[in-house]
């Protein structure tokens, strides 16, 4: 007991009372709690030396006296053989082992020779024997004083304290593992009388006060061995002491805290004192001190008192039958009651080798009442076998005292015969008895009492025995057969495995001959053969009685016995059985999307999440144990996982609610779900059965992990794993080096995540120390998260200085994450030497390193246009990307202890040489981090666009893991498994298919397309051995581009297809089915398949009608195509057999055409089944692109908690613009009209100012390029926007694309709705691509010409509009200011105002337009600077200059086209046409420019400059630097010419001195031919490969600055496009024609676009020579919506046919030629024109200026100029120059074009008199 207080007994005791008990008295003391705590202190360092000991090997034997279900009644040894823990431990009893396992004698034994060094396992063993004895040191150091403090907590009632430490204790005999009889002092335990009471017979050996009893739990002095002889008393070992005085408090504890919580009814509650009253009685009974009353009186009373409470006992156990008891503790989360009933267990156990039964039955006793018999088949027969010793004891004592009896009466017979018969006699005649006789009767009487009562007492006990097994019965009758015969087998489990393991140490040691392996093996296999068919009886029992949770346990422990044994195919079943058992769904692994949709839901108990989780770990096993070559199983097993553990963390809170939220920055993990107790089945401690401790677990989330991100596959779901990874090991296991490697993990997963700032973060915290794990007694303090930091220098230990994390809201290389940036790479973890890198971990260092070098690559991999080559953000990129090499390379030599040799084997010299041997044999995990290492950088090389050294850094990894794989193979005997398999440690297939990806990808970017093609086919195949979907699909998208760049778009050899458009219908299937949401790379695929049939529309119905195939035939098909289109002889065979014909495309496609025909017959117009197919294809890529930024946690519309807190801006007062005037509104006003001027309207909400500070952000026509985000108010609780993610850009173009289409087909609605949503992702992508830009731009402009013309333009009420009007525009509320509560404007807010965009976006709405008010200049401005971007940083997309001139050239007709007065100081409608039509002619003609002759370029490579001569001479003019060019674009020129004759394609090579000449200038023409493919490559995708987009651009910029022929001949000039504007002259009076072709708007049409086209016609004056009069002297500006293109290209065809005729002929028929120039005036006038029209007589003008122009081209020598008659011949000649004329014109390819042809011009004039648009 603990000692009493100072004061404690002056205070707790009077004269004539008896003493007070300790715990009243510490209760009363205001110290208690606080000395509790301090005992707790001072065992943290013994409890962390203990948690900081590793053992080589652990005994599995010791496993059962922790273990609930498998606690039995020991088997005794014989008293006096017991041997103490210490002295076991460290007795090396060696005579007793065999002589093969004797261990080797000490150096310098024997004859004197040296002593043979010992092995590793004899070394290891002895370092675990010497820990083993400094852990029982520990432990016996630990308990006292563990005792001291739960007495001081159980009087003060502080449960949580107590339960702290029983916890301790429990822990540290978990840590320990000693057996009970290791914690019991050796010598006899038993009490002598009882053994012997002949030897003791009047001894008394001990003071009276104990000596009546037999002894209790606390009598320490009892327990004292006698001294040995001759030597000194051995020290006791009081272990079993201490424990059984934790038990004894913690039952008292559990037994008040069920009187407080659950209070029975008054009937039960005295039947329940009475039971305590017994149990108390039978343990006191014989300790107490007996009353100042004759002892011979006193002990028939206290006989009489064990004899009444064992009946009562008795009584009330019978009485109990199947008693129902309230689970009171069920109510109380934080109360680990298995933990306590583990250490009362063992500390009966102790008792039980101490013999102390009415110990060990008061305490099983009393803990079974608290815990209403919850452990009762555990404790009942701890019980039982101490009752069964203590009635054995009993019957010896009645056997003992009728020994008496007889020996007395023996012992009288022979003294009476002894006696004299005179001596008889006498005593006969004086009627006494002789002493003998009076002996002999005194003691039959005394024995005879003592016999009766030890009769009674015996048959009281036998009586209580009796009940206790009927007890015992009946709770064997409560527990299910099943969950009884699942215990068994769990127990002969136990039991084989301890025969396994010691078998397998031996074995692996040595020590067994081949005679006893055979034999050992036999026997083995027969208990396998037993134990799997308990289980499974076990199984079937268990299924039924529909026991889930317990089937799935079994299951689960049946698979991992028939793994350990090599039945891979049972294990597989077994575990598949157990996920269906689990969660009730057939085959749940197989179809786990089904499955995950309607049966994984979220839990209600903290049961349920066990089995759940149970659940991870059994698919882990599943798919990475059975099956190995499976990359699908592996991905599947890992989203499946992924949806189990977000599925118990949503059902929770606080936890996040979306994945994301658990990065280490925002949330911490503190538990997983409430009052679940993760050891009582998820980690059971010490336990053979479960198969799932804390690195099982750990391993199966990490397998998990690591599956996710090699397969880049919704890497954010890795987020929640390693939440869940990082709470085990720090809160759970509290080891360190696990701890660690579990935020490298989030670090990882949130740098592939684009997570950069939460990834800072976790590098720092890593680096920092912060949240390590700590000691279980260490202070539970949170740690101040380093993002919630206000002041980080100052508040933040350890940050120093700058703290300054990245900003994913700002550019790479701002000021502040460059800095952040600099702080990363400067971080240090793990410094200080090998010891301070083995605390952490080696490979944690190793991977923390890689990490620094992977986000410091991450942030360089975005790419931007530059304005020029080598500017400062570019410098600083390379600079980091030099740090990131440095760093990798140094690492690669710490992993592999070889120098980076890269250099040495790359190109075909190195071929032929091996790779370096690592010097130490690497594990799996750090092989793939050898590979990463690669990877990274190859990715670095290509960041640089050094695309060639990549692809070596990709060729060196794959060759790295080939030399792992064939050192890196051991059997699974070797690894004491049964089976005849092999296990791997080295990186497995997903690490080859990845690094195959990654040389595919790089090849296609180099232009390689045979070697990559080739790299496909291999992949494919590899793909089929492993089942790799995810690799399976990435090389079908590059298969997909591979065949577009090659032209094989769709190719057919009998009935098999082959090329890109059936390749992409496979990818497209197989994403389809496989995948709940498509990869990336499938979405890509789909949206170039768009792209190409929407630029091959005839193609439309064979590539996507074709025949019905699953996505397994497609890929057959896909993969049947490689190797047979080279084969001549199939070609032969085919024709033989009949199956060629001239066009199968052409025969399918003449079917498609006449079944569209009759649709369209029928339908009465065109069928749009290929625009909603096309529609289709682009919003399923924005639902799947959508589908996978939304697990990245992006949200383009955060919600703001805090929106109506935002109440002003820089002032608590709102803005009195939002406030009407106080006066009531007048009912005009209410219905429309305007308001009385008391209570006159606010200004126009347009007007109002931005809180961003920028006033006209939002009043702006268009955005700017580099767009600003708006400044948030204080009140703003919205996180700033992840500029980062990958997947903006795609989804960004994909929402542009479907735009387009919507406004193709006059959807103006849904093309606005598209428009502002990629309005808001312009601004959240970094570094935006000024293409995307630019397109964006210019959708906008086609929307808001087609809501003019289409009548759908809004705009906002002007100033003075009613208060209706004003509040119901959007922008009333658009700063998102809230006006105060009792406003009356405050629900109108409430219920129409949204939170202001993170944004600043430009104007939608445009505000109300006064009459007389210039909108054109404005317009044109923002038109002009779009033109700008798109001329420079957007790459010169001709499409898109043209497309935005022509809008120009739209908002100038619709303006000035009314008739009305320009506004005062603006230019002449005329003039502006002009300006505009000579821009798009200038943009035309730069697009043919340099296309077939480049002038002034250098000239072909001369002859010496192949064929291994050396060039001489200086570079020829016409060359470039190669330093002014982009880095990709300069090395791949360069590679391509060293590639040049070794590539098996017969070409000469070029010389050295050539291919140095060219490191330094290229010719311009070779580039500019080069800049010419990758337009051709951009424009036929759509842009949609961005990085070959932005290379494009790039290039643009660099021969804009370094080429003046190109910008002259390939670049719209600035005069042109400031000419837009302010025209700097007057249109020439010349009588030139512009003209411009476009698409035509769909408008009111019921015609599709693609069947018409448009023109705009701008005629300039003639010259005043002319002779014009009227308006033939002013310019004319005509335009035309509908023109047929089938008639355009057939008047176009025709007419270049008779030019051909003309050729050779001298003159034309007039009349002809009049017939074709009457049809030109048709087609021009559109499709509304017909031949009646421009007949004879039907346009006396058109007559006029046919017959004029008729006349101008007659022949002089003919003699047929007569006036007024009409020439019969015409010109050859001249009909020649005006049919060049006119083809010119109908070019509509062309864009734009200029005819200089006066007489043309003057017919058009009348032609197209009636399309006239523009008043001049």
């Amino acid at each position: 007991a603990p000692p009493p207080c100072d004061g404690a007994g002056a205070e707790g005791a009077t004269p004539g009372e008896p003493p007070r008990p300790p715990g009243e008295l510490l209760a009363e003391h205001d110290d208690a709690t606080g000395l509790a705590q301090l005992e707790l202190m001072r065992t943290g360092p013994m409890l962390q030396e203990l948690c900081k000991m590793r053992f080589h090997w652990q005994d599995i034997s010791r496993f059962q006296f922790f273990d609930l279900h498998q606690v039995s009644v020991p088997e005794l040894l014989a008293d006096g053989a017991t041997m103490g823990g210490v002295e076991r431990l460290s007795a090396l009893d060696t005579t007793q082992m065999p002589e093969e396992e004797q261990p080797p004698p000490a150096q310098g034994a024997g004859d004197g020779q040296a002593a043979a060094e010992p092995d590793s396992w004899q070394i290891k063993e002895t370092q675990d024997k010497e820990n083993r004895v400094r852990a029982f040191e520990l432990l016996k150091s630990m308990l006292p004083k563990l005792v001291r403090g739960s007495a001081y907590a159980s009087a003060k009632r502080a449960d949580q304290l107590l339960q702290m430490m029983l916890l301790v204790a429990l822990n540290a005999l978990l840590i320990v593992g000693p057996s009970p009889a290791e914690c019991v002092p050796s010598g006899a335990q038993s009490n002598s009388e009882d053994i012997d009471p002949d030897k003791n017979v009047g001894a008394d050996l001990r003071p009276k006060e104990t000596a009546e009893g037999e002894g209790g739990v606390g009598e320490a002095a009892a327990a004292a061995p006698p001294a040995a002889e001759g030597g000194d008393a051995e020290l006791p070992t009081d272990i079993w002491l201490n424990l059984a005085l934790l038990a004894e408090l913690a039952v008292g504890a559990l037994t008040r805290l069920k009187a407080e919580r659950a209070p029975l009814p008054t009937q039960a509650t005295n039947g329940t004192s009475k039971k305590k009253a017994s149990v108390k009685q039978m343990a006191t009974n014989r300790t107490r001190k007996p009353p100042s009353k004759d002892p011979a009186e006193t002990i028939p009373e206290e006989e009489a008192g064990v004899i009444q409470v064992a009946q009562e006992t008795s009584k009330e156990l019978g009485e109990a039958d199947e008693e129902l008891h309230e689970m009171w503790f069920d109510d109380m989360p934080e109360l680990d009651i298995t933990s306590i009933a583990k250490l009362v267990a063992f500390a009966v156990l102790c008792l039980y080798h101490m013999r102390r039964w009415n110990n060990v039955i008061a305490l099983c006793r009393s803990f079974n009442d608290a815990t209403c018999s919850v452990f009762a088949t555990t404790f009942l027969p701890l019980i039982i076998g101490a009752q069964s010793q203590v009635s054995s004891l009993s019957a010896r004592h009645v056997a003992n005292a009728q020994r008496y009896l007889a020996d007395s009466k023996a012992t009288f017979e022979a003294d009476q015969k002894a006696l004299p018969r005179k001596l008889l006699r006498q005593l006969a005649l004086q009627g006494e008895l002789s002493v003998p006789e009076k002996l002999f009767n005194k003691r039959t009487a005394y024995y005879g009492k003592v016999v009766g009562r030890q009769r009674a007492l015996d048959e009281a006990w036998g009586q209580l025995l009796k009940a206790l097994e009927s007890s015992r019965e009946l709770v064997a009758k409560a527990v299910p057969a099943a969950v009884e015969q699942l215990r068994k087998s769990r127990i002969l489990l136990a039991e084989f495995l301890q025969e396994r393991q010691a078998f397998g140490i031996r074995l692996s040691r040595g020590l067994v001959s081949e005679t006893e392996r055979l034999g050992k093996e036999r026997f083995l296999k027969l208990a396998y053969a037993a134990l799997t068919t308990s289980y499974r009886k076990a199984v079937e029992l268990l299924r039924k009685r529909q026991m889930a949770e317990l089937v799935v346990q079994a299951v689960h422990e049946l698979g991992n016995l028939q793994w350990l044994e090599g039945d891979v195919s049972g294990a597989q079943s077994s575990w598949s059985d157990a996920v269906d058992a689990c969660y009730q769904h057939v085959y749940a692994i197989k179809n786990w999307q089904k499955c995950v949709e309607t049966s994984v839901t979220p839990p209600l108990s903290g049961a349920r999440v066990e089995i759940m989780l149970l659940s991870v770990v059994i698919l882990a096993k599943h798919a990475r144990l059975t099956t190995p070559k499976d990359s699908s199983a592996h991905l599947y097993a890992a989203l499946f996982a992924s949806a189990i553990v977000e599925a118990i963390f949503t059902s929770s809170l606080p936890h996040p609610s979306h994945r994301t939220g658990f990065s280490l920055d925002r949330y911490r993990l503190r538990e997983i779900f409430v009052g679940l107790r993760e050891s009582r089945l998820l980690l059971p401690p010490n336990s053979v059965h479960g198969g799932v401790d804390g690195t099982v677990f750990m391993s199966a989330l990490s397998f998990f992990h690591d599956t996710l991100l090699v397969t880049s596959y919704q890497p954010a779901r890795c987020i929640p794993l390693c939440s869940l990874y990082n709470y085990v090991a720090t809160d759970i296991c509290r080891n360190e080096v696990l701890a660690v490697g579990g935020r490298l993990m989030m670090a990882r997963a949130l740098i592939r995540s684009q997570s950069l700032e939460s990834a800072w973060f976790a590098l720092h915290g890593v680096a920092k120390g912060h949240d390590r794990p700590r000691s279980l007694l260490a202070g539970e303090a949170l740690d101040v998260m380093a993002a919630h930091v206000p002041d980080g220098p100052a508040r933040l230990s350890g940050a120093g200085p700058g703290f300054s994390p990245f900003r994913v809201h700002e550019e790479p290389f701002s000021e502040h994450n460059k800095q952040a940036l600099s702080q990363l790479f400067e971080f240090t973890f793990g410094a200080g030497g090998a010891e301070a890198a083995a605390t952490v971990g080696k490979l944690n260092v190793s991977t923390f390193q890689l990490l620094q070098a992977d986000f410091l690559v991450s942030v360089c991999s975005c790419g931007r246009v530059f304005s020029k080559v080598g500017d400062a953000d570019e410098a600083e990129r390379l600079a980091f990307l030099d740090k990131a090499d440095a760093k990798l390379r140094a690492l690669w030599k710490e992993m592999t202890g070889n120098d980076d040799d890269i250099d040495a084997l790359a190109g075909a010299e190195g071929k032929d040489k091996a790779l370096a041997i690592p010097a130490r044999a690497l594990d799996e995990k750090e092989g793939e981090l050898c590979v990463d290492i690669r990877l990274l950088l190859a990715q670095s090389w290509e960041i640089r666009g050094d695309l060639g050294k990549a692809v070596s850094q990709v060729l060196y990894a794959m060759r790295f893991v080939r030399l792992l794989a064939s050192k890196s193979v051991k059997s699974s005997q070797d690894c004491n498994m049964g089976g005849t398999g092999s296990l791997r440690s080295h990186p497995g297939a997903k690490v080859w298919a990845l690094l195959r990806r990654r040389m595919v990808n790089l090849l296609t970017c180099q232009g390689r397309y045979k070697p990559a093609d080739a790299h496909i086919e291999q992949g494919l195949q590899e793909c089929q051995a492993t089942n790799d979907d995810i690799s399976r699909m990435e090389l079908l998208t590059s298969k997909v581009r591979v065949d577009v760049l090659q032209g094989k778009l769709l190719e057919f050899r009998g009935a098999r297809r082959s090329g890109a458009l059936p390749v992409a219908r496979c990818c497209i299937a197989l994403a389809s089915k496989r995948l709940p949401t498509p990869p990336t790379c499938a979405i890509m695929v789909k949206a170039v398949l768009s792209m190409l049939l929407e630029q091959n529309p005839v193609l439309r119905d064979l590539a996507v009608d074709g025949p019905a195939q699953s996505s397994t035939e497609m890929l057959a098909e896909v993969i049947a195509s490689y190797g047979k289109s080279d084969d001549p002889n199939e070609t032969l065979i085919l024709n033989a057999q009949g199956k060629i014909v001239a066009s199968p495309i052409a025969q399918e496609m003449q079917a498609k055409a006449k079944a569209k025909a009759k649709q369209k017959e029928l339908s009465g117009g065109p069928a749009e089944s290929q625009l909603d197919e096309l529609d289709g294809m682009m919003m399923q890529c924005l639902t799947d692109l959508d589908a996978l930024l939304e697990v990245s946690g992006f949200n383009l519309h955060p919600h703001n908690m805090n929106s109506l807190f935002h109440i002003s801006g820089d002032s608590d007062a709102p803005p009195p613009a939002r406030e009407p005037a106080p006066a009531p509104v007048a009912p005009a006003a209410a219905k429309g009209g305007k308001a009385p001027p008391a209570a006159a309207p606010p200004p126009p909400p347009a007007v109002a100012e931005s809180e961003g500070g920028d006033d006209g952000a939002e009043t702006a026509l268009l955005p700017a390029l580099k767009g600003a985000f708006r400044k948030r108010p204080v009140s703003d609780a919205r996180e700033h926007p992840n500029v980062y993610f990958e997947l903006q850009p795609l989804r960004l173009h994909c929402e542009l694309r479907l735009a387009r289409l919507q406004l193709d087909r006059g959807h103006v609605q849904k093309a606005e709705e598209l428009l502002r949503e990629a309005e808001c992702r312009l601004g959240r992508c970094v570094f935006l691509l000024p293409w995307l830009y630019v397109q964006f731009c210019l959708l906008k402009l086609q929307w808001r010409r087609l809501t003019h013309s289409l009548g759908l333009a809004r705009a906002s009420p002007p100033a003075g509009a009613p208060n209706d009007d004003l509040y119901r525009d959007p922008k009333a509320f658009a700063d998102g200011r809230c006006p105060p509560t009792d406003s009356p404007l405050f629900r109108t807010f409430v219920r129409r105002a949204r939170a202001p965009p993170q944004t600043l976006l430009s104007e939608w709405l445009p505000r109300h337009v006064e009459k007389g008010e210039d909108v054109l200049g404005p317009y044109l401005e923002d038109l002009i600077a779009v033109v700008r971007v798109a001329v420079k940083e957007g790459g010169h997309d001709y499409g898109q200059i043209l497309a935005l001139l022509r809008e120009g050239l739209e908002e100038l007709i619709r303006v000035r086209g009314s008739g009305g007065p320009a506004a005062e100081g603006t230019p002449k409608s005329a003039d502006l046409a002009y300006g505009l039509f000579s821009a798009l002619v200038a943009s035309a003609s730069a697009r043919k420019g340099m296309l077939f002759e480049v002038e002034g370029a250098a000239p072909p490579p001369a002859a010496d400059a192949k064929g291994g001569k050396d060039a001489k001479g200086a570079p020829p003019a016409g060359q470039i630097d190669a330093a002014q060019l982009p880095a990709r674009v300069a090395l791949d020129i360069l590679n391509c010419l060293k590639r040049q004759g070794s590539d098996k394609e017969g070409d000469l090579a070029y010389s050295s001195t050539a291919v140095q000449e060219a490191q330094k200038s290229l010719p311009s023409k070779t580039i500019i031919k080069h800049s010419f493919a990758l337009r051709r490559e951009c424009d036929m995708f759509g842009s949609m490969y961005h990085v070959e987009r932005r290379l494009s651009d790039s290039l643009h910029m660099a021969l804009s600055q370094a080429s003046p022929e190109y910008v002259q001949r390939k670049v719209l000039d600035e005069a042109s496009v400031t000419a837009l504007a302010t025209p700097a002259a007057e249109a020439p009076t010349n009588g030139e024609l512009l003209v411009h072709w476009a698409r035509p708007d769909v408008g009111s049409m019921a015609r599709l676009p693609s069947e018409h086209r448009a023109f705009f016609l701008f005629l300039c004056p003639p010259p005043a020579e002319a002779g014009a009069e009227g308006s033939a002297t002013k310019p004319m500006v005509a335009r035309c919506n509908d023109v047929p293109l089938a008639g355009l290209r057939q008047l176009a065809d025709v007419l270049s046919a008779d030019l051909a005729h003309c050729r050779p002929a001298a003159a034309v028929s007039a009349a002809y030629v009049g017939q074709r120039f009457r049809k030109l005036a048709e087609v021009l006038r559109g499709a509304g024109c017909d031949a009646d029209a421009v007949a004879v007589g039907a346009d006396a003008a058109l007559d006029a200026a046919l017959a004029k122009l008729l006349l101008g081209l007659s022949s002089e020598a003919a003699g047929q100029e007569v006036e007024g008659v009409a020439p019969e011949l015409l010109d050859a000649a001249k009909v020649q120059e005006l049919l060049r004329a006119v083809l010119q014109l109908l070019d509509h390819s062309a864009g734009a074009s200029k005819v200089a042809h006066l007489p043309l011009s003057s017919f058009l004039r009348a032609a197209v008199a009636p399309l006239h648009c523009l008043p001049t």
